[in-house]
């Protein structure tokens, strides 16, 4: 293979111009070469439409003043012909496709991998966390309840208290605390409607040592809350359901003395389900009346601006109700419970006592949210808190964790989100990087296999496949063939010819021919040997076997489809090439010899004999053997038109009878039918003899 050109100063002028021709011509022929090698269906138009100018710029680079090595080889040839290798082994991109799905399946499954385990580990460091918050807030309820359950105490211990339920009694009874007419009160008509649940607690809930015991047994108890960071707005005591007692005001709790709740339509509901709770109740946030000023019954009127009754909305409050269960034996008349104790919990200074808050803001990639899952109509937000920025977060990347405190019918949940989300930042990253490495690897891959597969078809266009397979495994190969059909064919008066021609001419001229030659040994099925300076050889039957006759009818239509095509070859100058050819048959023996550059060879008489019928042939014609005559006689799809030309002197085997195939005509189905059967009746007589 010509690689590079070395082109050498010359002293003179005659010497440089000889140069300049040899190599332009060297490089001529090389561009000739490549074109068969890579095969011209591979080229595209636009490459061959460069072809005067590349041949310019390689005739000035080869006269240039300096000696350089000239590399240049056309970049379309290697990609010609690794597309002809392609396009020949189609299993090549199975292979590749295959290949390729693969190692971007596994490569993108370990990204999915990767990926799975971020999203693990970000949802157990979410999880981590929500426990963690979840510890705080119980931590600050347990608190609270416990300073409500402290207050409760108090209230058993003290026995006017325990007797309140008894001195208003149940409304609409005998010796109970009236509700109050409208000629109790001063109000216009307007308020007068809203004041008939008013029961007349006068006497009872404003006794001053009954109010000085519960400011003290609540004082005691919202101090100590407020020394643990529960804030403690009121603390109102509803025996029966009647509005008694409030710390630190009445004020502050936003109900009107004597108001029975159980009556209230507005709140009947809410105290009815209580009174048949098991546990502490939460409302919030909700609307708290708040008034100001006291009349002479204990009625109190809003501030002007406020509203009609006082309402107006504090987002920040909770309201918790526990029923209140005496130890002692006496029956109440109130469902069984002494009342009811409601207290209000200022939920901000809640939240910051818990610590939940500064614990979230310390982590920029993490953000929670209070949820309450059994909120009512008078609690609609179902959102308890939510730290900054959690809105831009993805409600599928929460991590739940429920909270159930004790003594009461809560069910909360706290939600911590991860700001990024479960998918890695680098995830759409990842998959485009695997699957640039999968296409990098699989190019790495293809290329490996179209230089494997072309490295194989170049040994195996030197080597027959059964030879090469021993050889690999470093055995000897020697087969014995009993009877093949050897070709040889010769230029006629090549010897003038290349002295008349310039060498690269000689060599353009054979590479031309020869390839013709050799696209019918592929057509023909029969195998080339090789080439002697303008000597061509060919073999039937070897190395694949076949039937005698059907390897010498291969031949035979081989010699005459080379003569076909020899007779329109022509010349650059236009000039007729003339060939003889010379076919034989026989035994021979064949091998692969020596180590350095190893060579199928074929070993035998009935080689020399075939090299003497061409030799002893005549121009454009094909010369036989008696041998090979036989066997086309007994041709399975073809008649050959062979004519006799007598017995003939040849060199070293003196005097042979040989013939001339001047055709070959294709039998008709029905004569191979019959020749068959006839073969197969000749062949039962035999068995039966």
């Amino acid at each position: 293979m010509l690689s590079s050109i070395v082109t050498r100063r010359r002293g003179s002028a005659t010497g440089s111009a000889s140069s300049m021709d040899e190599n332009a011509g060297v490089m001529m022929l090389w561009d000739h070469l490549t074109r068969q090698r890579s095969g011209d269906e591979f080229c595209s138009d636009e490459d061959e439409s460069d072809d005067e100018s590349k041949k310019k710029t390689r005739l000035f680079h080869s006269s240039s003043e300096h000696s350089w090595v000239n590399c240049y080889t056309p970049r379309c040839v290697t990609a010609r012909i690794d597309r002809g290798v392609i396009c020949a082994h189609r299993h090549i991109i199975f292979a590749t496709v295959i290949f390729f799905a693969i190692i971007c399946g596994a490569s993108i499954g370990t990204t999915l991998c990767v990926a799975r385990n971020y999203a693990r580990e970000a949802k157990q460091m979410a999880y981590h966390y929500g426990t963690m918050g979840r510890q705080l807030l119980t931590n600050q309820m347990d608190t609270t309840l416990n300073s409500i359950h402290a207050l409760m105490h108090g209230i058993y211990d003290d026995e006017m208290l325990r007797d309140i339920p008894f001195r208003i009694g149940v409304a609409d009874q005998p010796g109970s605390a009236p509700f109050l007419s409208p000629t109790d009160y001063t109000l216009d008509d307007e308020h007068a409607g809203k004041l008939r649940y008013v029961r007349n607690v006068t006497g009872i809930c404003d006794d001053p040592t009954l109010v000085e015991n519960y400011f003290k047994t609540a004082n005691v108890a919202l101090h100590a809350a407020r020394l643990h960071g529960v804030f403690i707005h009121h603390a109102t005591l509803l025996p029966n359901g009647v509005v008694c007692l409030s710390s630190p005001s009445l004020e502050s709790s936003g109900y009107a003395l004597g108001q029975d709740l159980f009556h209230d339509p507005h709140d009947s509901a809410i105290i009815e389900k209580v009174i048949s709770s098991t546990g502490a109740l939460f409302y919030g946030p909700i609307q708290i009346p708040r008034t100001h000023k006291h009349s002479n019954l204990g009625v109190h009127e809003p501030e002007s601006g406020v509203g009609d009754i006082g309402w107006e909305k504090n987002h920040n409050e909770w309201l918790i109700y526990i029923p209140i269960d005496m130890p002692d034996s006496r029956g109440y008349a109130f469902k069984n419970h002494w009342g009811i104790l409601e207290v209000s919990l200022d939920w901000d200074k809640f939240l910051h006592g818990s610590g939940i808050l500064p614990f979230f803001e310390q982590r920029n990639d993490l953000g929670f949210v209070l949820k309450r899952e059994n909120g009512d109509e008078r609690s609609p937000a179902a959102y308890l808190a939510r730290s900054k920025g959690v809105d831009k977060i993805d409600p599928k990347c929460f991590t739940w964790v429920e909270l159930n405190y004790r003594d009461t019918e809560e069910r909360w949940t706290l939600g911590v989100g991860v700001a990024n989300g479960y998918r890695p930042p680098w995830f759409c990253l990842g998959i485009g990087m695997s699957i640039l490495i999968s296409l990098f690897v699989t190019s790495l891959f293809l290329f490996s296999l179209v230089t494997w597969q072309s490295h194989k078809d170049f040994l195996l266009e030197i080597l027959p496949a059964r030879a090469l397979h021993k050889l690999c495994h470093g055995e000897v190969y020697a087969e014995k063939f009993d009877i093949v059909t050897i070709f040889f064919l010769d230029i006629v008066g090549y010897t003038r010819m290349s002295s008349e021609m310039q060498p690269y001419q000689v060599m353009k001229m054979l590479n031309d021919y020869f390839i013709q030659v050799d696209r019918l040994t592929k057509k023909h099925q029969i195998y080339k040997v090789e080439t002697i300076g303008d000597a061509y050889m060919c073999v039937g039957g070897c190395p694949d076997r076949c039937m005698s006759p059907l390897g010498a009818q291969r031949v035979a239509l081989f010699a005459l489809d080379v003569i076909e095509m020899t007779s329109s070859f022509r010349l650059d100058d236009g000039s007729q090439l003339l060939i003889r050819c010379g076919i034989n048959s026989g035994r021979i023996m064949a091998g692969v010899v020596g180590e350095i550059r190893p060579h199928f060879s074929l070993f035998g008489d009935t080689v020399n004999i075939a090299s003497r019928m061409e030799s002893t042939s005549k121009s454009m014609k094909i010369q036989c053997s008696d041998a090979t005559y036989r066997l086309l006689r007994d041709a399975p799809d073809y008649d050959f038109n062979i004519i006799e030309r007598g017995s003939i002197t040849v060199k070293g085997l003196g005097e042979m009878n040989t013939w001339f195939v001047n055709g070959a005509t294709k039998r008709r189905t029905d004569d191979v039918i019959m020749d068959s059967e006839k073969d197969k009746s000749t062949q039962s007589c035999d068995y039966d003899r």
